[in-house]
């Protein structure tokens, strides 16, 4: 299932990258989230970042779900690799529960555009579950899609809050 979100902000795309990386937003980020996103592994040889983040969700599965994924949580790790000349991160979720089954990656990019700057994330989400893949599939493409709406929301406060801080 193909996953497709754009927002506009009115910053450059180098203020963009510094706001994103920023603690202060990070922090922003982690309170209003119902994820808790940690870094576990990090390297950056100047031109390329790369992240490891563990993701895992406040609230817990429902109960059949949970039988089904042996795990009370969809907790899931996910490799990120800025290139900092294209601006674009690319990104790849490694599942925790049922390795194999669950495909999702794409990219996310920040280009200059009148006024400002766009964020654009592109990417596939692939479930292979018979009877309930596509079911996931669109759970884990809405509940992304709510994630950047919010980080959205994040981004304008903080921008406001850069440049009066």
């Amino acid at each position: 299932m193909k996953l497709e979100v754009h927002h506009r902000f009115d910053c450059t795309p180098e203020h963009y990258w510094e706001m994103y990386w920023h603690e202060e937003f990070d922090s922003m980020l982690n309170e209003r989230s119902t994820v808790t996103r940690e870094i576990i592994d990090e390297n950056d040889d100047g031109n390329v970042l790369y992240r490891r983040l563990r993701f895992t969700p406040d609230r817990e599965l429902p109960r059949a779900a949970s039988r089904i994924l042996g795990s009370t949580k969809l907790i899931y790790e996910q490799d990120n690799y800025l290139d900092r000349a294209k601006g674009v991160m690319t990104w790849e979720v490694l599942p925790t529960v049922l390795p194999g089954k669950v495909n999702a990656k794409g990219t996310f990019a920040i280009s200059a555009a009148p006024g400002g700057c766009e964020l654009s994330v592109v990417g596939e989400v692939q479930v292979k579950l018979r009877f309930i893949g596509g079911v996931v599939e669109q759970n884990i493409v809405d509940s992304v899609k709510q994630s950047y709406e919010m980080m959205a929301d994040v981004i304008h406060l903080h921008h406001v809050v850069w440049f009066l801080g």
